[in-house]
């Protein structure tokens, strides 16, 4: 599915060019040879340069389902397809185990499950 899904939105020009992590020749290093090429552009027009960097790690776990399909949707994946990446991301559960002490069951209604290829590449 994820190379069918990349595929397509490669194909219709979806992915932003500036998306450096998880995309073949876009390694976070061109990101940064990108960076100091549009700071040194910028302090050679003498502009003043303001930056704020943040770091999000963990940032798979934040991603919220339903903006997840949302864009999807809005990117022409419909029908089953979509359907099938809901089920696929619905009524998924988890809970913690510390020695002899086990949580309650709680929902997940954000970040991609451990071990998939979403986990990897979060587009």
């Amino acid at each position: 599915m994820y190379k069918r899904l990349y595929s397509f939105l490669h194909k219709n020009s979806y992915l932003y060019n500036y998306q450096f992590g998880f995309r073949k020749y876009h390694s976070t290093a061109l990101a940064l040879i990108e960076l100091t090429d549009s700071l040194f552009t910028h302090l050679d027009n003498h502009e003043t340069i303001i930056g704020m960097y943040f770091d999000l790690q963990k940032a798979r776990d934040t991603l919220d389902h339903e903006i997840l399909l949302t864009k999807l949707y809005n990117y022409g994946v419909r029908g089953p397809i979509n359907n099938w990446f809901r089920d696929y991301l619905t009524n998924r559960k988890q809970f913690v185990a510390i020695g002899y002490s086990v949580s309650e069951l709680g929902m997940i209604r954000c970040g991609v499950p451990q071990g998939s290829v979403l986990g990897s590449y979060c587009f």
